[in-house]
């Protein structure tokens, strides 16, 4: 089973952009906080999303605004512009909640892939 599921603050502002192929594509950073015992850390864990759900996920995912995301984490390699060889690892939306800014108390809104 690959299963992620997140609740954090979008960094920046989402990029949105199509693909060679015309798939639409939205990638942004969302920092997760994790405490352990007394220590709290903050992760940037990248995250993508893809066709349908790319546009969507975009009107959301502005700097600040707090998202769950419900997904599968994605490993891939690719290669560097400088020839060597990167690993990526992001997790890939399959839906997701709105929870409003940061500090604001705002009615939560839903999209889903597909429905």
């Amino acid at each position: 089973m690959n299963k992620v599921i997140l609740s954090g603050n979008v960094v920046r502002d989402a990029e949105v952009g199509d693909t060679a192929n015309g798939s639409k594509r939205c990638a942004f950073s969302l920092a997760v906080s994790e405490k352990r015992g007394e220590k709290k850390t903050v992760n940037f864990v990248p995250i993508v999303a893809w066709g349908n759900l790319a546009e969507p996920i975009a009107k959301y995912a502005a700097k600040g605004a707090r998202l769950l995301v419900d997904g599968e984490l994605s490993v891939r390699a690719f290669k560097k512009t400088d020839g060597k060889k990167g690993v990526m690892t992001e997790v890939v939306v399959e839906k997701f909640e709105y929870l409003g800014k940061s500090s604001a108390d705002e009615t939560s809104e839903t999209e889903e892939d597909g429905e």
